[in-house]
C-alpha cells in the first residue's frame, strides 16, 4: 500500500523511503515536522527516566546464589524482583505516531497497518506479547519502560589521556575479567621427535612431469587448433565438453541441443554430435593407463567364460605417484616418531603408514636409496540395482601409503584408482555346494593373479625397481610392495585362504575364539605349505574336494589353484589384513551388544531411555527409539554407539604406547565382565570372529599405523563414483564396457581440468600463443641463432648485393612486424586475463582445487594462531533481538548479570572499585543484540584433519517451542587441560551466542560508536554445571557432577 508523507502529498511504497524523504527535505515545513518529532523523543526520554527511578528495587540478589534454572519451559516468578537488566533500555528508534499523545489523523507505522488481519502476523504479535509478559514476570518490572544511566561507558578522556601515534590506551583489567581466552588443549606436537630413514627416497634425476609431457604431446599435433586447448579447438569447446561429461548429459539430449537452429554456429564448435564431442574427449591421455579384457574358463566347461576388465597396476601407481597435486604431500621415507627426545620404544607414536613397523622393516631389505610404495588394495562386491534385479559389480581399488590418510579418504582428492572389475557371472547351479564354493575361490584368485602380476617383478628387492617421475619431476627408484588388503570378514577369509568362522590372522580354532589371548600367528609360508601338503597327500588322482577337505583340517581353505599372493616379495598376506572399524566394530561387535542389551532389559525400556535423552551436539536424537529401525546403516550404528557404548580408543588418529595400553586394559575389562550375558541367558559362548579380531588391533596398529589408514568405509564410498554412476549411465545391456568408458572419460575430464590449472600456475611451462612452450621457445631461438651464425660463416662467397637487398626487405617489414607483434601481444594479454578469470572460477568450483586452497589457507591460519578454529555465519539468525526476549527464549535469566560483570571488567581502572550491587544497578547503553543459533568448532588436529563440530543454542521461537542448548567442555583459566582427562575443564551449557553492538546510545541520548575496548568478535554465554568430583563415581566411573549450578 502507499504511505503518504505527513507534510507533502507525495506517496511512498516503504517506510524507509518516507523517512529518507523527510530527512533530506530542507524546506521549512519538513524541517518543522522533524523538529516536532525530536521534541517528542526528548519528552519520552525524560518521562522514562522518571519511571525508571521510581520502580528500581532497593535490594539486589547476591551474585553467589545459584542461578534460577527453568529447564521445563515454565517460567517461575521470583519472590524478590530480579535486577532490571539490559532489556530495560529505551528504544530511541521511535516509529512515527507511536507516542500516545499524537493527534488523530497522523501517520502511523506501516507495521501497524500491513498484515493487521494476517494470521501469521497475528500469531507473531501474540508471541511478542507472551514474551513481554514473561519478561515482566521474570524481572518484576516492564523492561521497555526503564532507561539506563549508561554506567558502562567510560568518562570522556582528557587531552592528556588520549594516546598519540600508534600507542593504544593501556590499563589493568580486573582479575575477574571475562576476556581471557585459552586455546583448546592438545598434546604438544612441538616436543615430538622424528627419526627419518637416512637413505630412503633418493632422487636420481629430474624429468618433465606428466603435465609437461602432455604439453609437449599437444604441441606435436596438427596445425590450425588452439594448442592451449588441444584436442579441443577453443576454450569454449572444452568448456562445453566438460559440462556435458561432468553433468552426465545424455547423448540424445546433447544432439538435440546442437540441432537447434544457429546454436552450433553461434557457439563456434567443430563437433556436430555427441559422438564427435566424445571422440575429442577420448584423445585426452588416460590417467591410470589403458584397460584390458581377459576371459577365464574352467577345463571341463570351456564354453563358459568369465570376463575380467583390468588395468596395469604399475600404470595406476605411476598416475598417483606423478600427480602434480600430490607433489607436496607424498612421503618417500619411513620414520619413527617419538613423543620426546629420548627416542625409546616406550615413547613411540603410531599414526600414518610411514610411522608403522612394516615400512621401517622392509626399507632395510631393498637396495640403498630405493623408495617403498606401500600398495593398499581393497575389493568388495556391491549391488548396482536398488529395488529389483540382481545386478552387481566387483571392483578392485588401489591407493598408496605414501599419500597422507586425510587425502586418501576424500573421494574428491582422487587418491584411489579403480584397477579392475572382477567377474560377477554366476556359475552353473548343477554343481555341488563344495565344488561351487571352490570354483568361486579359484576364479577370484586366478583373476587377482592376472591383475596384480606386474607387481611381483616390480617389487623384487633383488631388481632395480621401477623408475617413476613424481609430480615435482624428481625421478626415484620405486619398489611397490603389497602392504594392506582392506576387506570385510568374508573377503578376508577369501583373500587369505582361511576357513570361514576362524581367524585370518592366527591359528585359533573356531571353538577357541573366545579365549582372551591370540593364538599362534598364521604366516603366508605356513598357509601355502599346508595347501601343498594337502595336494601331495591326496595325489594327482585325488579330486579337488579331497584336497580342500584335507586342507580344511588345518583351517585352510585351499584347493588345486594357486593363491594370488604366492610370489609377492616381502609380503605376508595375513599381516596385510587390517582391522575394519565399520564391519568389525559397528556392524559386528556393537550390533551384537545392542541385541544382547535389548534382550536383557527389553526393547521398550531401552527405547524409553534413549527417547528421554536430550538433544546434543553431534549426536542423533532417536525420538522413536532404535527398535523401530530396519536395515540399520553404518552411520546409524555410529550415532547409536555415541549414546550407548562409545568406540573411541580403536579410532584414535594417533596412538602412543600408553594409549595402546589403555586399549588393552579396556579389552581386559570386557573379558572380565562379559560372562554377565551368559548368566542372563543371552549367550552361551563368545566364539565370534569379530569379537576375537579385537585382540589383533594393537599388533596391526604398530605394524601398519592407526585404523583410519585402512577403514573399509572410505572404499565403500567409492562404489558410487566407480560403479553405480557408470551403471546408471549405461543402457543396462552389456553394461561393463560402458561403465569403463564412462569412468575413463570422467577421469580424463578431471585430469585435463587440472592440467589447464597447472599450465596457468606454472608460467615456465605455459603455452604461448604461437603454440610453443615458452621455455622451449627460448631454447629454440638460441639454437636458431646458432644455426644462422654457422650458416653465415660458411657462405663467404655470397653476393654482397643479395645481402643488402635482404637487409632492405627486413627494414621495410620491420614496422609491420612490430605492429603485428603488438596486436598479438594485446590479444594474448586479453586471452590471459580472460583465462585467469576462468581458472579462478574453475578452481573455486572444483573439489580438489577447493581442498588445495583451503589447505593453504588453513596452514597460514595455523601459523598465526593456536587453538581451535571457530566458524560462524556472516549474518546473525536474529538481528537486533531484544534483551528481554533473550532472557525468556534462551531460558537465561542470569544473562543480564553476567553481561554487566563482563562489561564492567572491560572498563579502564581508575583506582576505585565498584561493588556488585552498584554494578547490577548499572544498565546498558543498548536495547538489542545480534544473536546466532549455531557455531562451528574445529579443534586443532595433531594428525590429519580435525572433525567439525556444530554447537547449537536454539531458543524458543513462535514456530517452535523446543529449545536446544548444547553441552560444552570449557578449558578453565589458569589450568592446562589434557586431551584424555577432564582435569582443568568445566562442563557448561551453551545458552546465547551474541555480539556486542557497534553503536550505542550515548549519554546525550544519541547514537555514537561503541567503546574501542569492547570485543568485536562474537561472544558466548554459558551456564555452568557443578564441578567435577575429586574421585570417580564408584558405579559409573565418571567424575562428573549433576545439574547446572551457576552461570
Amino acid at each position: 500500500m502507499d504511505i503518504p508523507c505527513p507534510v507533502c502529498p507525495k506517496l511512498f511504497s516503504r517506510v524507509q523511503d518516507r523517512d529518507a524523504h523527510l530527512n533530506l527535505k530542507q524546506d521549512s515545513d519538513h524541517v518543522a515536522y522533524i523538529q516536532q518529532q525530536n521534541q517528542r523523543i526528548e519528552t519520552r526520554f525524560n518521562r522514562t527516566v522518571k519511571a525508571a527511578t521510581s520502580v528500581r528495587p532497593d535490594t539486589f540478589p547476591q551474585i553467589d546464589k545459584p542461578i534460577l534454572q527453568q529447564e521445563s519451559g515454565k517460567q517461575q516468578n521470583s519472590e524478590s524482583p530480579m535486577e532490571v537488566d539490559s532489556s530495560s533500555d529505551m528504544d530511541v528508534d521511535l516509529v512515527w505516531g507511536e507516542d500516545s499523545e499524537e493527534e488523530e489523523g497522523e501517520v502511523i507505522g506501516v507495521e501497524d497497518v500491513v498484515g493487521a488481519h494476517d494470521p501469521d502476523e497475528l500469531e507473531e504479535r501474540q508471541y511478542e506479547e507472551r514474551m513481554r509478559e514473561e519478561a515482566r514476570k521474570l524481572c518484576g518490572v516492564e523492561l521497555e519502560d526503564v532507561l539506563e544511566h549508561l554506567n558502562f561507558l567510560p568518562d570522556q578522556p582528557t587531552k592528556e589521556d588520549v594516546p598519540t601515534g600508534n600507542e593504544s590506551p593501556s590499563f589493568e583489567r580486573h582479575s575477574s575479567s571475562f576476556s581471557d581466552t585459552l586455546p583448546f588443549a592438545v598434546e604438544d606436537e612441538a616436543t615430538w621427535t622424528w627419526k627419518w630413514h637416512p637413505s630412503a627416497g633418493k632422487v636420481y634425476g629430474t624429468e618433465p612431469n606428466v603435465y609437461a609431457r602432455w604439453a609437449q604431446l599437444f604441441l606435436e599435433q596438427e596445425e590450425g587448433a588452439d594448442k592451449g586447448y588441444y584436442p579441443f579447438t577453443s576454450r569454449l569447446e572444452w568448456e562445453i565438453a566438460q559440462w556435458a561429461v561432468q553433468e552426465k548429459i545424455t547423448q540424445q539430449s546433447f544432439d538435440r541441443l546442437l540441432r537447434i537452429p544457429k546454436v552450433k554456429d553461434s557457439l563456434g564448435v567443430t563437433f556436430s554430435s555427441a559422438r564427435a564431442m566424445l571422440a575429442k574427449v577420448d584423445e585426452i591421455p588416460s590417467r591410470g593407463g589403458s584397460w584390458y579384457t581377459k576371459q577365464l574358463s574352467f577345463k571341463d566347461h570351456p564354453d563358459e567364460t568369465f570376463t575380467i576388465r583390468h588395468r596395469n597396476p604399475l600404470d595406476a601407481i605411476k598416475a598417483l605417484w606423478g600427480d602434480p597435486s600430490f607433489a607436496n604431500d607424498l612421503v618417500y621415507r619411513p620414520a619413527k616418531l617419538f613423543r620426546n627426545s629420548s627416542c625409546t620404544e616406550n615413547e613411540r607414536v603410531f599414526s600414518e603408514m610411514w610411522t608403522g613397523s612394516f615400512w621401517n622393516a622392509v626399507q632395510e631389505l631393498i637396495p640403498e636409496g630405493g623408495t617403498i610404495a606401500p600398495v593398499i588394495l581393497a575389493s568388495d562386491k556391491t549391488q548396482l540395482t536398488q529395488f529389483s534385479g540382481s545386478k552387481s559389480a566387483y571392483p578392485v581399488y588401489m591407493t598408496l601409503g605414501n599419500i597422507p590418510k586425510s587425502l586418501r579418504r576424500k573421494p574428491g582428492a582422487r587418491a584411489c584408482i579403480l584397477i579392475a572389475y572382477l567377474s560377477v557371472d554366476k556359475l552353473p547351479k548343477k554343481l555341488s555346494q563344495t565344488i561351487l564354493k571352490l570354483r568361486n575361490y579359484e576364479l577370484f584368485h586366478r583373476s587377482m593373479a592376472i591383475v596384480l602380476e606386474p607387481l611381483k617383478a616390480a617389487g623384487d628387492p633383488s631388481g632395480p625397481g621401477v623408475e617413476m617421475v613424481g609430480g615435482d619431476g624428481a625421478v626415484r627408484r620405486v619398489y611397490p610392495l603389497l602392504a594392506t588388503y582392506v576387506a570385510d570378514y568374508p573377503e578376508q577369509c577369501l583373500v587369505t585362504c582361511t576357513k570361514y568362522g576362524t581367524c585370518p590372522k592366527c591359528r585359533r580354532k573356531a571353538g577357541d575364539l573366545q579365549l582372551p589371548k591370540v593364538g599362534e600367528s598364521r604366516t603366508q609360508s605356513w598357509t601355502y605349505q599346508t595347501i601343498k601338503n594337502a595336494r601331495q597327500d591326496v595325489g594327482p588322482r585325488g579330486g579337488v574336494a579331497a584336497v580342500h577337505a584335507l586342507a580344511m583340517e588345518s583351517d585352510v581353505a585351499g584347493g588345486i589353484f594357486e593363491p594370488f599372493w604366492v610370489g609377492f616379495p616381502l609380503t605376508d598376506i595375513h599381516r596385510c589384513v587390517a582391522p575394519d572399524i565399520l564391519h568389525q566394530i559397528y556392524q559386528g561387535v556393537f550390533k551384537h551388544l545392542v541385541s544382547w542389551i535389548q534382550q536383557t532389559m527389553g526393547k521398550p525400556e531401552l527405547d524409553a531411555r534413549i527417547q528421554r535423552l536430550p538433544p546434543t551436539s553431534g549426536v542423533r536424537h532417536f525420538s522413536k527409539g532404535i527398535s523401530v529401525l530396519a536395515q540399520v546403516s553404518g552411520t546409524e550404528r555410529k550415532h547409536m554407539a555415541r549414546i550407548l557404548v562409545a568406540c573411541l580408543l580403536a579410532q584414535y588418529p594417533s596412538h602412543t604406547q600408553y594409549t595402546l595400553g589403555c586399549l588393552q586394559t579396556e579389552l581386559d575389562t570386557w573379558h572380565k565382565y562379559r560372562n554377565f550375558f551368559i548368566h542372563a541367558s543371552v549367550r552361551e559362548h563368545f566364539n565370534i570372529p569379530k569379537f576375537h579380531s579385537l585382540l589383533h588391533y594393537i599388533e596391526s596398529i604398530r605394524w601398519l599405523g592407526t585404523t583410519d589408514n585402512y577403514n573399509t568405509e572410505a572404499f565403500e564410498r567409492l562404489h558410487i563414483d566407480f560403479a553405480k554412476e557408470g551403471w546408471r549411465a549405461s543402457n543396462k545391456r552389456d553394461p561393463f564396457p560402458q561403465m569403463v568408458r564412462f569412468m575413463d572419460r570422467q577421469e580424463k575430464i578431471f585430469s585435463y581440468d587440472f592440467y589447464r590449472s597447472w599450465t596457468k600456475n606454472n608460467p615456465s611451462r605455459k603455452l604461448s600463443s604461437g603454440g610453443d612452450l615458452q621455455v622451449g621457445a627460448v631454447e629454440a631461438d638460441k639454437e636458431d641463432r646458432n644455426v644462422e651464425k654457422d650458416e653465415g660463416d660458411g657462405d663467404e662467397d655470397e653476393d654482397e648485393n643479395e645481402e643488402d637487398k635482404d637487409k632492405e626487405d627486413k627494414d621495410e617489414n620491420k614496422e609491420d612486424k612490430d605492429k603485428e607483434d603488438k596486436e598479438d601481444k594485446d590479444k594474448e594479454d586479453k586471452e590471459d586475463e580472460d583465462e585467469d578469470k576462468l581458472i579462478k572460477k574453475k578452481m573455486a568450483d572444483n573439489p580438489r582445487a577447493k581442498r588445495e586452497k583451503e589447505a593453504e589457507k588453513r596452514k597460514e591460519e595455523e601459523k598465526k594462531r593456536k587453538g581451535a578454529v571457530i566458524k560462524i555465519a556472516k549474518h546473525p539468525q536474529e538481528s537486533r533481538k531484544k534483551l528481554s526476549h533473550i532472557l525468556v527464549s534462551h531460558r537465561a535469566p542470569g544473562f543480564g548479570w553476567a553481561l554487566k560483570l563482563f562489561l564492567h571488567s572491560l572498563l579502564p581502572r581508575d583506582g576505585t572499585r565498584s561493588t556488585k550491587a552498584t554494578i547490577l544497578r548499572s544498565l546498558f547503553p543498548f536495547t538489542a543484540l545480534d544473536v546466532w543459533h549455531r557455531v562451528k568448532l574445529m579443534p586443532t588436529a595433531v594428525q590429519g584433519e580435525a572433525d567439525q563440530t556444530i554447537l547449537r543454542a536454539l531458543p524458543i521461537t513462535s514456530r517452535s517451542q523446543r529449545a536446544r542448548f548444547d553441552t560444552v567442555l570449557v578449558s578453565r583459566v589458569g589450568y592446562q587441560a589434557k586431551p584424555a582427562v577432564v582435569r582443568g575443564c568445566r562442563v557448561a551449557r551453551l545458552r546465547v551466542i551474541f555480539k556486542l553492538p557497534l553503536t550505542i546510545t550515548g549519554r546525550t541520548g544519541f547514537e555514537e560508536p561503541a567503546p574501542s575496548f569492547w570485543p568485536k568478535e562474537p561472544l558466548a554465554y554459558v551456564t555452568w554445571y557443578t564441578h567435577f568430583k575429586q574421585t570417580a563415581d564408584k558405579h559409573t566411573g565418571n567424575s562428573s557432577g549433576g545439574n547446572n549450578s551457576s552461570e
